[in-house]
């Protein structure tokens, strides 16, 4: 990573879940981490990716700090403009974006009950709503629902994490 041209919300992002080295060990996997929102924020520190960070959302009585990002041309995405809502502690708590082959629809993602995979913080369930034009989530109804129960490690890599949710390292 480029410390220089990187904002500081998005190095803290990408170090509280997990840095850029235990991600690069899961980078044969990423198709299918990207399911989960797990590429995020690693993906937005590979080049031509530009990002702005917005002023504080509150939500819930939380405070999140904003990062607008803009994927390059290169990269076939539903939305080229989409915003990451960090938490104090780093970790994605939402994401926006428009669906543009769906006619614009809108999508709030919400990313929770986050666990330790092999040295990378994933979130294990998501929920998208839509959002109005205030960017305030919409309760009803809820668009997506993705729980992940089990998640499986390539061999030798990382931690693994029990059904409790406690990690143990790999044997080498």
């Amino acid at each position: 990573m480029d410390h220089e041209t990187i904002s500081t919300l998005l190095e803290k992002a990408v170090l509280a879940h997990g840095g850029i080295d235990n991600w690069n060990k899961f980078r044969s996997v990423c198709a299918t981490l990207d399911i989960s929102g797990a590429t995020i924020p690693f993906l937005y520190t590979l080049p031509g990716f530009k990002t702005e960070e917005l002023p504080e959302w509150e939500e819930d009585g939380q405070v999140w700090r904003r990062l607008k990002v803009t994927f390059p041309e290169s990269i076939v995405i539903h939305s080229r403009e989409q915003i990451s809502y960090f938490g104090e502690d780093g970790l994605l708590r939402r994401h926006d974006y428009t669906v543009d082959v769906m006619g614009g629809a809108s999508g709030a993602n919400y990313a929770s009950n986050y666990r330790d995979i092999g040295g990378i913080i994933v979130p294990t369930e998501r929920r998208v709503y839509a959002y109005d034009d205030s960017g305030q989530k919409v309760d009803n109804p809820l668009l997506v629902s993705i729980d992940f129960s089990r998640c499986i490690v390539p061999r030798g890599i990382g931690k693994r994490v029990d059904d409790d949710g406690h990690t143990h390292d790999r044997n080498p």
